[in-house]
């Protein structure tokens, strides 16, 4: 039969408090690091929208003339019937 020895017992729960603690400061740091990606896309998303912003308002009161479209049989311009006698 196995004994517990006081000592056994202290090291085992040193040994998970430890495990416990190295497992936190890594969450900690992925944390941190998740943070600054979401920090420098959220700024880089920001500085975007200004500058997208900023040509709209340059562009605002000017017309801008689109040229035609080709137009292929297969986008639905075609219809193909057959007449029908009475």
């Amino acid at each position: 039969m196995v004994e517990a020895s006081f000592t056994g017992v202290v090291r085992t729960v040193l040994i998970v408090i430890g495990v416990i603690v190295v497992l936190r400061f890594i969450n900690q740091l992925l944390t941190a690091k998740r943070s600054q990606a979401e920090a420098a896309d959220f700024e880089s998303k920001r500085q975007r929208f200004e500058k997208a912003k900023k040509e709209v308002e340059k562009n605002k009161g000017r017309v801008k003339i689109l040229g035609k479209k080709e137009h292929s049989r297969d986008e639905g311009d075609y219809v193909d019937y057959e007449e029908v006698k009475d």
